[in-house]
């Protein structure tokens, strides 16, 4: 019963869409996603040029992604202190620091169960125990990705195989236009197993980790 309900005060409260990305504005959305547009089109380019000038896409790419990252943190730090630090009394970073997430998780968290069973140190105790043989998948394998990165590289070499060394040479220098949407089509693949298929599959790892590490903290404190 205090798993369960320990449960949906996580998935209600803790994840960083609830803590964090539902209070976004739509306009940091949108200049949040320019950004990674342009630095994918910006390393797209590095691919495909065949000039000097393909360097100016990778700087490019480069330099977005840096802005992106830049504007991540600092639009969730102006969450955090806007919607949070003054509400649970608490002084936070200047710049970006995980642990001022895990503090104000703490401090909801501790809320939460104050003066009800759920504070008990040995039930906390046993939920921990619980999470910990019921630890789920510890790995992903990007099974996608090597799929489709095996499927695209084995029909290209099979190409050269069976053709002779001048005729592999010529499909060399004029597929490289193919070989280049290839590998970003597979670091597309790559971009959304990691960020998108990923979570899903660990979610029950991930909500596990987040209970245990507050559960340790509040512990601790306590």
């Amino acid at each position: 019963m205090i798993l369960n309900e320990l449960i949906r005060f996580d998935k209600s409260n803790l994840t960083l869409y609830k803590l964090i990305y539902q209070y976004y504005k739509p306009s940091w959305f949108v200049i949040g996603l320019i950004s990674f547009l342009i630095g994918f089109a910006s390393f797209a380019f590095f691919f495909i040029n065949l000039t000097y000038l393909r360097w100016f896409g990778l700087l490019g790419c480069l330099i977005f992604w840096l802005f992106l990252i830049y504007y991540n943190r600092k639009k969730t730090m102006s969450v955090l202190k806007n919607k949070h630090e003054k509400l649970y009394n608490l002084e936070l970073s200047k710049s970006w620091n995980h642990s001022d997430i895990l503090t104000i998780r703490l401090e909801m968290f501790s809320d939460y169960i104050k003066d009800t069973g759920m504070a008990d140190k040995e039930k906390l105790r046993t939920v921990i125990e619980y999470l910990n043989d019921n630890y789920g998948s510890t790995k992903y394998n990007y099974k996608l990705t090597e799929t489709l990165a095996i499927l695209l590289i084995g029909a290209w070499l099979s190409g050269l195989i069976s053709a002779s060394l001048s005729e592999a040479k010529r499909i060399i220098e004029t597929n490289q236009l193919i070989i280049s949407v290839g590998i970003l089509f597979i670091m597309v693949i790559l971009y959304i197993e990691r960020l998108v298929i990923k979570e899903i599959v660990l979610w029950n790892r991930s909500r596990n980790n987040r209970l245990k590490q507050i559960i340790y903290c509040y512990l601790v404190e306590k």
